[in-house]
């Protein structure tokens, strides 16, 4: 009896159509979206920005929140506040 069963389940193992690459068409799709479209909106989704309340109009609070090495967290602040001293903003101020 155990024969048959895995003589039957290798013949139809064997029928189960496997497609090739060339059939196969290579697509991009954005999992943060049922329909595979990136959007902001949808990133923002993603992301649990707009779920969780996090404003980002003029605030760094969700920075904070994001788990991501603490050394990306302080750049980014530093870039979204404008105060690395990169030669423009040297410029700017007259420190150069």
């Amino acid at each position: 009896m155990l024969r048959t069963i895995n003589h039957v389940v290798k013949e139809l193992i064997q029928y189960i159509p496997i497609p090739t690459l060339s059939q196969i068409d290579d697509v991009v799709r954005w999992g943060g979206s049922t329909d595979g479209l990136y959007t902001v909106a949808s990133a923002y989704h993603w992301l649990g920005i707009e779920s969780r309340g996090w404003s980002t109009v003029n605030s760094s609070s969700w920075l904070w929140r994001v788990k991501i090495p603490a050394k990306i967290q302080w750049i980014t602040w530093l870039v979204t506040k404008d105060a690395l001293p990169v030669n423009l903003l040297r410029f700017h101020r007259g420190l150069s």
